[in-house]
C-alpha cells in the first residue's frame, strides 16, 4: 500500500486540470511595459501572481514524483522470488499505481 503514491497521483491530476486551464498574461505583461500605468502594472502582477504559483506547485509536484517512484520501482523489485510472485494482486496494485503515475508525468511535460 503506498498512500503516497495515490496523494501524488490525486495532486497530479488536479495540477494537470489547472495547467490546462492556464491562461498567460502576455498581453498585460506586454501593455505594462509598453505603457506603464499604475493600472497596467496592477493587472499585470494580478496574471503573474497565480502564475508564479501554479510554476511552484509543478516544482513541488515533479519533486514528489522524483520521490516516490524510485520507491515504488524499488518496492516492486526487490526481494522478489517465487512466493512474491504470486502475490498477484499486490504486484498489480503496485504496477497500476507506477503507470498512472508515469502517464500523469508524461501528461505534465507534455502540458509545460
Amino acid at each position: 500500500n503506498f498512500p503516497e503514491g495515490d496523494r501524488v497521483l490525486r495532486a497530479g491530476h488536479a495540477l494537470l486540470q489547472r495547467i490546462r486551464a492556464y491562461q498567460d498574461g502576455s498581453n498585460e505583461i506586454r501593455a505594462a511595459i509598453s505603457q506603464p500605468t499604475p493600472e497596467n502594472e496592477e493587472a499585470a502582477w494580478r496574471k503573474i501572481g497565480p502564475s508564479v504559483v501554479l510554476l511552484r506547485e509543478c516544482f513541488e509536484h515533479s519533486q514528489s514524483l522524483d520521490r516516490i517512484i524510485p520507491d515504488i520501482l524499488d518496492e516492486l523489485c526487490s526481494q522478489v522470488n517465487d512466493y512474491d510472485l504470486g502475490k498477484t494482486d499486490r504486484n498489480r496494485g503496485l504496477a497500476r499505481l507506477l503507470a498512472d503515475l508515469m502517464q500523469s508525468a508524461f501528461a505534465f511535460d507534455s502540458l509545460k
